[in-house]
């Protein structure tokens, strides 16, 4: 016998009508920045004093 997991799986694809196991693709947009990371300023509240510019 199936285990409770699966069995919770099954019922749950039936329910909603689609498979589980599928990997639906996803395209996500790149667009970078026009900054560059020596424009930016950090702001003091964040704590980020430990950081040293690298050039």
């Amino acid at each position: 016998l199936g285990s409770t997991t699966d069995q919770t799986k099954n019922d749950y694809e039936q329910q909603e009508n689609f498979d589980l196991a599928y990997a639906f693709p996803f395209v996500y947009p790149y667009v970078p920045s026009t900054l560059s990371l020596d424009q930016l300023d950090m702001p003091h509240e964040l704590h980020l004093d430990f950081l040293s510019l690298v050039s």
